[in-house]
């Protein structure tokens, strides 16, 4: 049973996955140890907001980088302990109860900034767009596709706000939040947020893996 929240994206890029891990190891997680009936088990505790990873887009008529960062919000999901024991997953709250389902709504917070100096060590990946910086990062969408065994289901969200400096307003960074209903979804269910431009094209996408 591994806990993975990566930035699996449509490129393969070591230097990308090698950032992302590093990110995600000292940003994310503190993993523990956890010994029970004599067994070594590993495990590691979530903490609210949780980051999802970073990702970089280059739009190339304009010369610029754009990256994508995401995380994740329910307070429900502060504390909560991932566990491993004779390879069964499984996930507690603090009280030691054990957590069937993922909470009944998640909030994605969506930062796209061309400010992130230093997150220069990202390969981005780079797409055709006629826009300007401005119009480009206001007409962004998204979808949850969740993942269970052979089946895949994909929800819109219930709400996308923007959050920060108002649209009215041109600036070189905009933040996303975006609210999706969850109700009776499992702990085992693999979910991916995935992020489009204007015209439907998918410029990245962000896993969610708790089991």
């Amino acid at each position: 049973m591994v806990l993975r929240l990566t930035v699996p994206s449509m490129r393969k890029s070591p230097s990308r996955r090698a950032f992302a891990a590093a990110v995600l190891v000292t940003a994310l997680w503190q993993p523990r140890f956890v010994i029970a009936g004599g067994d070594q088990n590993d495990g590691f505790y979530l903490h609210c907001p949780v980051p999802l990873g970073v990702d970089a887009v280059r739009l190339e008529s304009l010369k610029k980088t754009v990256y994508v960062m995401a995380s994740v919000e329910n307070q429900t999901l502060d504390g909560l302990h991932v566990v491993r024991a004779a390879h069964v997953g499984h996930v507690v709250r603090i009280d030691g109860s054990e957590v069937k389902t993922y909470p009944n709504a998640l909030n994605f917070r969506v930062t796209a900034s061309v400010l992130a100096n230093d997150l220069q060590g990202i390969v981005p990946y780079t797409v055709s767009n006629q826009q300007g910086l401005n119009e480009f990062l206001l007409g962004w969408k998204f979808k949850l596709k969740i993942f269970r065994a052979l089946k895949m289901t994909v929800i819109e969200p219930v709400n996308v706000k923007l959050i920060g400096v108002p649209a009215y307003e041109a600036s070189r960074e905009r933040v996303y939040r975006v609210n999706f209903e969850t109700p009776n979804l499992p702990v085992d269910a693999r979910l991916v947020l995935e992020v489009f431009d204007a015209s439907g094209n998918r410029l990245t996408r962000f896993h969610l893996e708790m089991l």
